[in-house]
């Protein structure tokens, strides 16, 4: 991630803020960092189970293994690799979610009115908490053999609350980044906060 411009900013009573250190940039950016390196490894599953979408329903492996002409070894050909990795995306964005709902934004929501009960972030997880639950139980009936995959279907689900989680995605880490943080808490209350 880029550093952004440390220059002074306003706390939200107004107030011109000092400019930040190297040191205190990095302090007051922890938590953007760690929740846009997070938020990294569910972009690149969407991304992967998205592209995989195009192969069809099949098994088959006949896509050119050639990475210098497709990314076939990035894609998952294999039906029972992109359920399984479908699943795991999404018990692992429900349980990243259900982890800031619990403990993080609680802390955040103390002082900062984006993590309160009727704000965006909230909104957006609910959005994506929709999306998440069509697309785990059409794989898991996929997974148990009660239907065939039909990858068309998991697109179309996709399709359905992908705006809102990439948006999602982005607006987390750019709320949790110095310049906001600063003008919420301490150098040493950003030190006691998680992640």
């Amino acid at each position: 991630m880029a550093q952004e411009d440390s220059s002074a900013s306003s706390s939200p009573e107004g107030d011109a803020l000092p400019q930040l250190s190297p040191s205190e940039f990095r302090i007051y950016n922890r938590m953007s960092e760690k929740m846009n390196l997070i938020h990294n490894q569910f972009r690149f599953l969407w991304t992967q189970l998205k592209d995989s979408c195009s192969l069809g329903t099949s098994t088959s492996t006949s896509a050119d293994p050639n990475p210098a002409t497709n990314n076939a070894l990035y894609l998952l050909t294999d039906d029972d690799d992109f359920i399984l990795t479908g699943l795991g995306f999404c018990s692992g964005l429900s349980g990243h979610h259900s982890i800031e709902e619990w403990y993080i934004f609680p802390q955040l929501a103390l002082r900062m009115p984006e993590f309160t009960d009727g704000d965006i972030l909230k909104e957006q997880h609910r959005r994506i908490h929709t999306g998440l639950v069509r697309m785990e139980k059409y794989l898991e009936r996929c997974g148990e053999g009660e239907m065939q995959l039909d990858r068309a279907e998991v697109k179309r689900v996709m399709d359905g609350f992908g705006d809102v989680l990439w948006e999602h995605l982005n607006d987390e880490v750019v709320i949790l980044r110095a310049e906001n943080m600063r003008k919420y808490w301490s150098l040493e209350e950003m030190e006691k906060l998680p992640i």
